[in-house]
């Protein structure tokens, strides 16, 4: 959250929106800053989705479990 363009992408979020990235290492840096990113939009109701897993939902259960793994 400290990138300001990512910030304001995150702040004009509503429920119901998917986020879409189109490779997992756009959201951080490592495995605890991705963490980080993905948990504001999924306390938000908002989907979190990365192109290169084959849309998977990451801020579902099976997703935050492939995420995990690949981080």
């Amino acid at each position: 959250m400290e990138r300001p363009g990512f910030a304001r992408l995150v702040d004009r979020l509503e429920p119901g929106d998917t986020l879409v990235v189109t490779k997992m290492d756009r959201l951080g840096r490592n495995a605890i800053d991705v963490m980080a990113t993905i948990k504001r939009p999924g306390e938000m109701s908002v989907r979190v989705r990365s192109l290169d897993l084959g849309c998977a939902d990451l801020t579902g259960a099976a997703g935050r479990m492939v995420m995990q793994i690949l981080n």
